[in-house]
């Protein structure tokens, strides 16, 4: 409960999403942002704190892209050791189980399948890729990657919009 309070003393929007439903304090414009883009209705509940007990899939602050950035390192410094904290949209910070990354699914699905990690190639775009191009043993980011994925991208391909994964495997591994 200590993000739900520290979002609640900042006056921050929150999603608590729980059992495949979504919580919220109040509809505004960021859940309806949310529902927009994503077809999830939330539902409003006044004091997420009445969620006290419950463990929740994720929880998701909406903001502004401007002051999305404080937030996210002030978050990430201080719930690094018991949340994975990641910027998911321009206006999305997301808490989850450390486990629940794309890394750790990556090195889950190669162990099942036998495959060897430096044989894996991975594509991202955006903050939430980062373990996945750093698990693999060949990480791609896309041209209109954000700037953190690209610096740790073994190779930068186009960008979505122009086929950027197709020629990528073209180029590299046909």
């Amino acid at each position: 409960m200590a993000v739900v309070n520290d979002c609640i003393e900042q006056g921050l929007h929150l999603n608590f999403c729980l059992n495949d439903e979504l919580y919220v304090a109040e509809r505004n414009a960021w859940s309806d942002l949310y529902e927009t883009r994503t077809g999830v209705p939330a539902t409003p509940i006044g004091d997420l704190r009445e969620l006290a007990g419950e463990t929740p899939t994720k929880l998701l602050i909406i903001h502004t892209p401007e002051k999305l950035q404080p937030l996210l390192t002030s978050f990430q410094t201080n719930y690094a050791e018991k949340l994975y904290v990641t910027q998911t949209q321009a206006e999305y910070i997301e808490f989850m189980n450390p486990e629940v990354t794309k890394g750790h699914a990556l090195t889950a699905l190669a162990n099942r399948f036998n495959i060897p990690m430096d044989t894996v190639v991975a594509f991202g775009d955006s903050y939430n890729d980062e373990s996945l191009l750093k698990t693999a043993g060949f990480g791609i980011a896309m041209e209109n990657a954000v700037p953190p994925i690209r610096a740790c991208a073994d190779f930068i391909t186009t960008t979505n919009d122009d086929n950027g994964v197709a020629k990528a495997i073209w180029e590299l591994i046909l």
